[in-house]
């Protein structure tokens, strides 16, 4: 989707990355949703010592990244293969993308694994996994300077 400007803002339902000669873009979340699995990601390209960008992006610029994701709840951290029938990069998913799948996995799946489930509620241990991480969720400042919401840091 576009901003007002012509520029990519997000998709119809995630936001957007992309990765051109080692850096990290995406958009500023002036015209998308700010979602907490896209600070989470910000915040893991910083900890890989990664250089990340957030400013307006062409579509064209997109269309010759090296490496393309988009970021949300369900689809945690996707890549990205082709847009508009351009392949990304070599059309495989690229080494910034596994690091950055891998981190976010490892954080999200440790942090959330070792909750303790009643047996008593087994057949909602997914929704119950999700709340008690939602009920860890804080403020506080990323390393970028920010004020966000991350429950990923705080079960």
């Amino acid at each position: 989707m576009l901003d007002k400007d012509g520029y990519v803002s997000e998709t119809n339902a995630t936001n957007i990355f992309m990765v051109k000669k080692g850096r990290v873009l995406t958009p500023h979340a002036d015209y998308c949703l700010p979602g907490i699995t896209r600070a989470t990601v910000m915040e893991l390209v910083v900890k890989e010592n990664l250089i990340l960008e957030e400013r307006r992006i062409s579509l064209s610029e997109f269309h010759t990244a090296d490496e393309l994701w988009t970021t949300g709840t369900t689809g945690e951290l996707s890549s990205v293969m082709k847009i508009d029938g351009r392949v990304i990069g070599d059309g495989k998913v690229g080494p910034v993308t596994r690091t950055l799948q891998n981190a976010y996995k490892k954080l999200t799946g440790f942090r959330c694994a070792n909750t303790h489930i009643p047996s008593s509620l087994r057949y909602q241990k997914r929704v119950v996994v999700i709340k008690k991480c939602v009920l860890a969720l804080t403020s506080r400042k990323t390393l970028l300077g920010q004020i966000i919401f991350n429950s990923a840091f705080f079960v």
